[in-house]
């Protein structure tokens, strides 16, 4: 499932993956994968270590891309969490 468009969704408690899922389900999106967020640039400029919940392309759950500045590996942005 590709998203044709990227959405900001006004989160203001912190929600696990699933809780994620259905948020973005519910608003008629599904979550990127980490390439479909760095092409969007989505969240350019956040200077401190962010993840965000993604999809996976093979289908697996749980998944987590870096969008912010990684505390162990600075300048790396936009990676999987399980790759």
């Amino acid at each position: 499932m590709a998203n044709s468009t990227v959405r900001e969704l006004a989160i203001t408690t912190t929600v696990t993956w699933n809780e994620a899922l259905v948020l973005a389900m519910q608003n008629g999106i599904g979550l990127l994968t980490c390439a479909e967020m760095q092409a969007a640039a989505v969240g350019q400029g956040i200077t401190s270590d962010l993840w965000m919940p993604a999809r996976r392309i093979d289908g697996g759950t749980n998944e987590w891309c870096q969008i912010g500045v990684h505390t162990d590996s600075p300048g790396m942005v936009y990676f999987s969490h399980t790759d």
